[in-house]
């Protein structure tokens, strides 16, 4: 079994060179934009979205560059072919999505050039959420921003489905608000239909309305956010930082996901 924990942080760093002398200008090239691709089929709220962007290159204003003009298909198993409107500026959606465990879905993406993107996966299982248990966490470092003496964190109990392969992704929602930057990730290698606890590296404060989704997951999308997890790691053991390896081909950044939630809500009192 491996658990991730990812934290979401804002690293600036600044390099400063002084001579009396002379100037030192670095000439650096521009990678060639790419479609960043962002889908996901959510099995349990039977709904497909797709976001996309361009990505920027390195002196290109940061700014979210959508694009307006593709075509975003889902080919379910029976071979039938969903088109996915765009209902806002580079986002894509359609409901009603009917699938089954073990279904292989296609996501496929074409861009206003005519270029094919696509990436396929299986549904997975259903997972069920046992029970949470949230700690208190008085004082220290890293326990919340608010103004409260005492945090908790929440420990997430479910059990995994033996003889299957299994993949998770566990996430918040804090006062109505998805928590993207955290969230815990988990498999069951080497713990095949075992009881799992984990905790979620997010803190809570009395009053909060806390819902707590635990999401069972495609292997593609488990891979990408591991990923994702060593690309915005710290500190002396972290790596390089790279691009996350994408599911979709034709050299597309993002992913394809395929997920089912179960989720608990809570008040914190």
């Amino acid at each position: 079994m491996k658990i991730y924990q990812i934290i979401s942080i804002l690293v600036i760093a600044a390099m400063s060179f002084t001579s009396c002398e002379e100037i030192i200008e670095l000439d650096l090239e521009n990678a060639e934009p790419k479609l960043v691709i962002e889908a996901n089929i959510d099995v349990t709220n039977q709904t497909a979205t797709v976001f996309l962007t361009k990505s920027n290159g390195f002196y290109d204003d940061i700014s979210l560059n959508v694009i307006t003009d593709a075509t975003v298909n889902l080919t379910l198993a029976d071979g039938s072919i969903l088109n996915l409107p765009m209902v806002s500026d580079g986002f894509y959606a359609a409901f009603g999505i009917n699938a089954a465990e073990g279904d292989e879905l296609v996501m496929s993406v074409v861009d206003g050039d005519e270029k094919v993107y696509e990436a396929t996966e299986n549904v997975p299982h259903e997972v069920a959420l046992d029970s949470l248990e949230f700690i208190a966490r008085t004082g220290g470092f890293g326990l919340g921003g608010g103004d409260a003496d005492t945090t908790y964190q929440v420990f997430v109990h479910w059990q995994d489905v033996a003889d299957k392969e299994s993949f998770y992704r566990i996430r918040s929602i804090l006062n109505d608000t998805l928590q993207t930057g955290t969230y815990s990730l988990a498999d069951d290698i080497g713990f095949d239909g075992t009881a799992f606890s984990t905790p979620l590296f997010s803190f809570f404060e009395t009053g909060d309305t806390v819902t707590i989704q635990i999401l069972s997951i495609d292997d593609g999308s488990f891979r990408y956010f591991s990923d994702l997890s060593a690309a915005q790691g710290q500190g002396f053991g972290s790596t390089t930082p790279y691009n996350p390896k994408s599911n979709f081909d034709n050299n597309a950044l993002g992913y394809f996901g395929i997920s089912r939630t179960d989720e608990e809500t809570v008040i914190m009192k």
